[in-house]
């Protein structure tokens, strides 16, 4: 959970700890090389939240950018994939793979679409481990606020999305310094993510 929703649980608790810990990473940092041919990448299980998002945005954003990236490519990684029927233009439907390695290297810009839901967005950790440049919403953004705008960019709103994807397919210098925020982003977390859990053993544990 995030702080936010820790606040929550307080208030039905009042009196009794609770704790928040993060979603520890190995930093892979894959980064570049890229495809040859403009690639951006979602991944996310079969849950209702992932499919109503992605459809969302291949209906409202993904046309928008095959206008001004005729050769682009959305890939879907993970059981998301299979609960479309066909691919939908622009998309390539991988389905559930057994190492996600290759796609974050070769993906120019890895997206986290979801418009609702709850919880530390993990997507958007794990992407940001693989050193690559993400733009989510503010919902893939919860819990990770204070990384918003340098490790990641936020779009609220399709106009946004457009923009911020398409700049970045369009200049890879932009792609490399937010993959490179990512990667320092990353580090830090990971090494902060335990610090409330050993605060609080620390404290109650003889």
């Amino acid at each position: 959970i995030q702080d936010r929703e820790a606040d929550h649980f307080r208030e039905l608790v009042p009196g009794t700890p609770v704790v928040t810990v993060g979603h520890a990473v190995e930093a892979r940092s894959t980064g570049l090389p890229e495809s040859e041919a403009p690639t951006i990448l979602f991944v996310g299980s079969p849950n209702l939240a992932n499919y109503t998002s992605l459809e969302g945005f291949v209906e409202s954003v993904l046309p928008r950018l095959l206008e001004r990236h005729p050769g682009l490519k959305l890939r879907v990684a993970g059981g998301v994939a299979d609960r479309f029927e066909t691919p939908p233009p622009g998309c390539e439907l991988l389905g559930r793979v057994p190492d996600l390695t290759p796609e974050y290297e070769s993906a120019w810009v890895v997206l986290n679409v979801m418009s609702f839901g709850t919880g530390l967005k993990i997507k958007t950790v794990e992407a940001l481990a693989h050193g690559k440049p993400v733009v989510t919403t503010p919902v893939g953004a919860a819990g990770l606020e204070n990384a918003a705008g340098h490790a990641f960019l936020v779009a609220p709103d399709d106009d946004a999305f457009v923009s911020m994807v398409g700049h970045l397919l369009e200049h890879g210098d932009k792609r490399r310094t937010l993959g490179e925020a990512a990667r320092a982003f990353v580090a830090d977390y990971n090494a902060r993510v335990y610090d409330e859990l050993r605060g609080f053993l620390g404290e109650h544990l003889p």
